[in-house]
């Protein structure tokens, strides 16, 4: 399935509850969670993030801290689909001339000992 991180922050949701349920559908040892999300600038937080605020982005280290929060477990990152001359102030969906930088996680459950 598809959907933006990002736009949870538009609607009545709990998001800690929401990652929770994806945690809970991964196969033991097997399941793996990828997330791909439109990079805001460091610092803007909630700010910039859904479509009531403006830009569609997200901070990265506020997605990690949630995911992290929420039992998962980082395995890999990638600037795969990072665009060093984004800008980081447009709109990510407007443009598909200049596409936005983007951050790739893949997550597992994390290990509880």
């Amino acid at each position: 399935s598809y959907a933006n991180y990002h736009d949870l922050f538009d609607i009545d949701v709990d998001r800690q509850e929401f990652l929770k349920s994806i945690k809970r559908s991964l196969k033991n040892d097997t399941g793996r969670f990828l997330l791909v999300d439109h990079r805001a600038e460091f610092g803007r937080g909630e700010l910039v993030a859904g479509s009531n605020r403006g830009l569609h982005r997200i901070e990265e280290s506020l997605t990690r801290k949630e995911l992290e929060q929420a039992g998962f477990q980082i395995e890999k990152q990638s600037n795969l689909l990072s665009k060093p001359d984004d800008n980081l102030h447009s709109q990510a969906w407007t443009s598909p001339m200049h596409p936005t930088g983007r951050f790739c996680i893949l997550l597992k459950e994390a290990v509880e000992i």
